[in-house]
């Protein structure tokens, strides 16, 4: 009995990280359907956002336009999941970015990250 209810109650705090984290992605203006198909896996979340919309942004005349807030987005989902690093993220995504610099080999490992 007690196995069942533990496995229900990870059932639903899963469920309930997912709908928090698309309920974010719908108030920063994400609607897109490739995004909420990911919503179980942050990390893979927030790399998707980072490449979809990091080069969109435009700043003018002091503001962020063009573009959703991607970075305080990334920290609401890592939050809301609570199981990634955020910092990590983005190693791996200038390690991607930026092939010339690269970390130790220890640090450079994209499994570490999830």
């Amino acid at each position: 009995m007690q196995l069942e209810a533990k496995k229900a109650q990870q059932k639903f705090i899963g469920m309930y990280k997912r709908v928090s984290i698309e309920g974010a992605l719908i108030e920063h203006g994400i609607t897109d359907e490739k995004f909420f198909m990911v919503s179980s896996d942050a990390a893979k979340l927030v790399m998707m956002l980072y490449e979809e919309y990091g080069d969109k942004a435009k700043f003018e005349t002091g503001k962020l336009v063009g573009a959703p807030e991607i970075y305080s987005l990334a920290k609401i989902i890592i939050n809301i999941s609570g199981d990634v690093e955020l910092q990590k993220i983005h190693m791996h995504l200038v390690n991607k970015w930026l092939p010339c610099i690269r970390l130790p080999s220890s640090q450079n490992d994209e499994d570490d990250m999830m």
